[in-house]
């Protein structure tokens, strides 16, 4: 039987994870690790058969270390990632390195959490580093290979992270990078200045007003997201915000929508047929894993998230057009 931890947290939410939870054959332990917890599932078993076809699913009844499957893949984006960040972020842009240097401000007051300015690096790192250097271009080579295996010619990446972690501030981090490098570089072809975010209903929907920078509370200033000197250019941004349902299809309308399952998206798109139309966008995620066509048994993460208050084993997690149908 998998023990008690009376006290689960082992880390800061605003700093790199440096200890986790030790899983051996009989579940979680009390005995502690050194360094992060490495990306990783547990793999499910099938229900009992005794159901009936139409209750059949996976289920984790059994959280031991031979059901860890690793994410290979994840992993390694993670030690290039964390080799760029010690390293003091070579080759970004200067405004790429404005905003990471402000974002890790040791005098901030609105600190940011780990995991979400982890999500970004990564993202900086996807578009700005990794066709320059021989572990990134595999990484890319591969990126490439998973989404024309499951979804031919339209090439996206998503991040995995778990309630209450702050998607939407990772939202407005991505629109602001995206934004000033587009002000600062008008013909980079890596950066975009039009946004389409697509909310699984009206109520998130309109929570993300936050995300316009004419909005009183907007993240932007809120959060501390952007200098105060650079957040001027942040009107030049376009974005829409949309519910999901839009892109369903509708027989009755004529209408036939898009893949209704958007996630960000690092490189420029075709131009899309909404407000921002004749200009390239990108794509930000659904807010809830519930729309992502799959059953989710929010446990699994439990003792992970828990480490660091919910911060901990948060990893930019690569995901194709497969799993998220």
């Amino acid at each position: 039987m998998a023990n008690v931890i009376e006290n689960p947290i082992l880390n800061s939410p605003y700093e790199a994870p440096t200890r986790h939870w030790k899983f051996d054959d009989d579940g979680i332990t009390d005995q502690v690790l050194q360094g992060r917890r490495p990306s990783a599932y547990f793999m499910p078993i099938p229900a009992a058969k005794r159901r009936q076809a139409a209750q059949a699913q996976l289920e984790f009844v059994e959280w031991t270390k031979d059901r860890i499957e690793e994410t290979r893949f994840v992993n390694e984006i993670r030690v290039a990632v964390n080799r760029w960040r010690l390293e003091g972020w070579p080759g970004a842009t200067a405004t790429t390195r404005i905003l990471l240097e402000h974002w890790n401000a040791p005098e901030r007051e609105r600190k940011l959490f780990f995991c979400q300015i982890g999500a970004v690096e990564t993202a900086m790192w996807l578009a700005e580093i990794a066709g320059k250097a021989g572990v990134g271009r595999y990484i890319l080579s591969e990126l490439e290979r998973y989404n024309e295996d499951a979804n031919p010619g339209l090439f996206r990446v998503a991040h995995k992270m778990a309630t209450g972690t702050g998607k939407t501030a990772v939202m407005s981090m991505i629109i602001a990078w995206q934004t000033l490098n587009k002000a600062a570089n008008p013909h980079d072809g890596r950066f975009s200045d039009a946004f389409l975010v697509v909310a699984p209903g009206i109520t998130i929907r309109d929570c993300l007003r936050v995300l316009f920078p004419s909005d009183a509370e907007n993240y932007y200033r809120g959060l501390d997201i952007v200098p105060s000197h650079l957040r001027d250019q942040l009107g030049q941004a376009r974005i829409v915000v949309t519910n999901f349902h839009g892109f369903l299809h509708r027989e009755m309308s004529g209408r036939v929508g898009a893949d209704p399952l958007a996630v960000v998206s690092f490189r420029p798109l075709k131009p899309m047929q909404h407000d921002v139309s004749g200009a390239t966008a990108q794509l930000l995620p659904l807010r809830a894993a519930c729309y992502l066509g799959c059953k989710i048994d929010w446990k699994i993460a439990s003792y992970c998230c828990l480490e660091s208050l919910a911060a901990t084993s948060i990893w930019p997690m690569v995901l194709t057009g497969t799993l998220l149908r």
